[in-house]
């Protein structure tokens, strides 16, 4: 999976950057990374294919989700996350655990942590939480059950980040909910409802038959 990434700041976006480790701006955030244009807060076309820059791999976009916790006085060990994704081509929608991936950075008084599963953010600690992936790794698309991701195919994304309190103080109180939409290449063509097919044959029938109805009453008065 992926490491630490610096966000490219832009107007209006989710997430503008990484924020200073005592910032308090906001709690949870969750945004696009790469070759992407934003539409709005959270809306992204992205294009398809490979990713164009020297030094990197994979396709052309990623996502990335940051959690701070600093203003509310909690760690990571206060609740339970889940990163939610939806491949709206393929069908597939997977959920994970964001606080359970082996390579998120975490941050506390002390600086920063984490990074590798060999060096794993202190979550008891770290007031402050975040990491960027991309579907284009076979274990991030696997971990999502989409296994069948294609980075040159036109489609769209949902994604939904959301962060849920399990201690005394709050236990069971949704702190967070952010959802982003991503447009990749065209998107995806909306599909006929099968219903309005049906309803527009019979429609069709029924003209036909009274436009017959018509004719042979007009022949009779003639």
């Amino acid at each position: 999976m992926n490491s630490e990434r610096t966000f490219a700041c832009r107007a209006g976006a989710v997430e503008n950057g990484l924020q200073p480790p005592g910032s308090c701006r906001r709690i949870a955030s969750a945004a696009v990374f790469g070759t992407a244009s934003q539409v709005n807060s959270s809306i992204y076309n992205v294009p398809i294919g490979a990713a164009t820059v020297a030094d990197k791999s994979g396709s052309a976009w990623g996502f990335a989700f940051s959690l701070n916790l600093k203003c509310a006085g909690l760690t990571p060990n206060d609740m339970t996350t889940s990163l939610q994704m939806q491949d709206m081509v393929n069908g597939t929608t997977g959920n994970v655990d964001a606080l359970a991936i082996p390579d998120n950075y975490g941050y506390s008084s002390s600086g920063r942590d984490g990074g590798s599963a060999s060096n794993p953010l202190n979550s008891s600690v770290d007031y402050r939480v975040q990491n960027a992936e991309a579907f284009s790794y076979a274990s991030v698309a696997g971990a999502f059950g989409d296994p069948g991701y294609d980075m040159n195919q036109n489609d769209v994304y949902k994604s939904t980040f959301s962060a849920t309190c399990i201690t005394d103080s709050c236990a069971g109180r949704s702190l967070v909910s952010v959802s982003s939409t991503v447009i990749a290449g065209t998107g995806v063509p909306v599909p006929e409802p099968p219903d309005i097919g049906i309803f527009g044959t019979g429609l069709l029938a029924l003209l036909g038959q009274g436009l017959a109805g018509r004719r042979r009453v007009c022949h009779r008065y003639a």
